[in-house]
């Protein structure tokens, strides 16, 4: 049977027969028929994953692969033979299979191997991960864990390890997608060439080229801690970039938007939010976040586009905290507090792990112990809001055990990374420095220290 070539990922040919397959492939594993293109998406990840494999010598033996589907024929109660059959009954076949399963066992040992020392997890992380699942009253910030691996305490390393391990893979995958080269063989491309980010819709020049700015922009901004929620959304999440020619830009970010692409929305969301190049109007604002919200709620954490999803969530918490004026959005502080939460417990974004924070200070009934440990996890991340509403907190001890101490490490950290415009900060860490004892700045600074050297680790 004649296989005709349909693309190339970066020379390497995938052909009609290869899509086809992989159709029936992704059909039988998900019990739901998928569209061609997500098939060509998966033809061409694992083909950039087994490249980037090989260009640093790493190879998956014939036998690696068999036993790995023989492992996949065990798991299923049969064995390899009548999986086989099974595959090609289905209208896949075992080489769609194996394929993969080549791909996924080169891209994990390339990305243990490439991150190995960056994937460690600091004693302090686990132990902030793990007092957010402990009973209230045996949760107390600041509570020295044993750090040995004890029962409880190698789960939550565990779990974290393959977050970020995911997350790594993630970032990387990404990156060679958008270096990738894309040539459609196919007469309804007529034969051009395309980056990989372009394979599933392909943009206007001017679009593409807005889109990249703001995914190579700097990480968002956190929101300020104690200034009025309208203040804070106006300055929230707002990666600095200089776009010229207005007019067209915002003209390729509609049609970007259009084409549901998240990273547009979430600026054109923002520029009406802030009133930045167009008259501001909320409601129009809430809508292109809530777009987002609703089509990438599964986005994989750690992508280019998570944090952009994850601060959709954060900026409709804001809009729920207050409501919109002369419109239909209420304010709604449960629904609030389910955007915050949303994006703190599945995308780990520390500012909304922050505002969770500050919502349960603020409740009625309040809970500070679950506050206290929203506002750890932020902190620990170096939010430097989240650092001085933390110290605020443990330093007064009006709420949660008081922990002087501690509290003045986590003021003096916010101190330093504070903004030239939140000049709130200081009076706070003044006061507390005023207040300490001798013994109390003393251990301060040695927590300091320590706390430095495990960044710097």
């Amino acid at each position: 049977m004649r296989q005709q070539i349909v693309l190339l990922v970066n020379g390497s040919p995938i052909t009609d027969l290869d899509i086809a397959r992989r159709e029936k492939f992704l059909e039988m594993s998900n019990h739901k028929k998928p569209s061609r293109q997500e098939a060509i998406n998966s033809l061409v990840d694992e083909t950039l994953e087994l490249k980037e494999a090989a260009s640093y010598s790493l190879e998956v033996t014939d036998a690696d692969v068999q036993s790995a589907y023989d492992n996949v024929a065990e798991n299923m109660g049969v064995d390899a033979q009548k999986l086989t059959q099974i595959l090609t009954n289905g209208g896949a076949s075992a080489d769609t299979l194996k394929h993969r399963l080549k791909a996924q066992i080169a891209w994990t040992t390339l990305v243990r191997g490439r991150f190995k020392v960056s994937l460690e997890i600091a004693d302090k992380e686990v132990e902030a991960e793990l007092q957010l699942h402990q009973p209230q009253d045996n949760a107390l910030v600041g509570y020295e864990q044993s750090k040995t691996d004890a029962p409880g305490l190698k789960e939550v390393r565990d779990k974290m390890f393959e977050k970020e391990f995911g997350a790594k893979a993630n970032r990387y995958l990404a990156d060679l997608r958008r270096q990738a080269m894309i040539e459609y063989k196919s007469s309804a491309t007529n034969g051009k060439s395309y980056n990989a980010g372009d394979a599933v819709s392909v943009f206007p020049e001017n679009a593409r080229s807005v889109i990249d700015q703001l995914m190579a922009a700097p990480s968002v901004t956190p929101i300020t801690a104690g200034v009025p929620v309208a203040d804070g959304l106006r300055g929230s999440a707002h990666p600095p970039e200089t776009l010229s020619g207005k007019t067209s830009a915002l003209t390729a970010l509609q049609y970007a938007a259009e084409q549901g692409q998240p990273v547009a929305q979430w600026k054109l969301g923002r520029m009406y939010a802030d009133g930045d190049g167009v008259p501001r109007d909320d409601v129009r604002a809430f809508n292109y976040f809530s777009q987002i919200a609703n089509s990438h709620p599964d986005e994989a954490p750690g992508t280019p586009q998570a944090r952009f999803v994850a601060n959709a969530f954060v900026a409709l918490g804001h809009y729920y905290l207050t409501g919109i004026p002369n419109s239909k959005i209420a304010a709604d502080r449960a629904r609030a507090r389910d955007m915050f939460g949303y994006a703190a417990t599945y995308f780990g974004d520390a500012d909304a792990q922050y505002e969770l924070g500050r919502l349960y200070l603020t409740g009625t009934p309040g809970d500070p112990h679950q506050a206290a440990r929203w506002l750890q996890l932020a902190a620990t991340k170096g939010h430097c809001r989240a650092e001085v509403a933390l110290g605020d907190l443990l330093f007064q001890g009006q709420v949660v055990p008081r922990q002087a101490a501690r509290g003045l490490m986590w003021l003096t950290l916010g101190r330093d990374c504070a903004g030239a415009d939140e000049t709130w900060v200081k009076p706070v860490y003044d006061n507390a420095f005023k207040r300490a004892s001798d013994d109390e700045r003393a251990l301060a600074l040695v927590f300091l220290e320590d706390w430095l050297k495990g960044r710097r680790d």
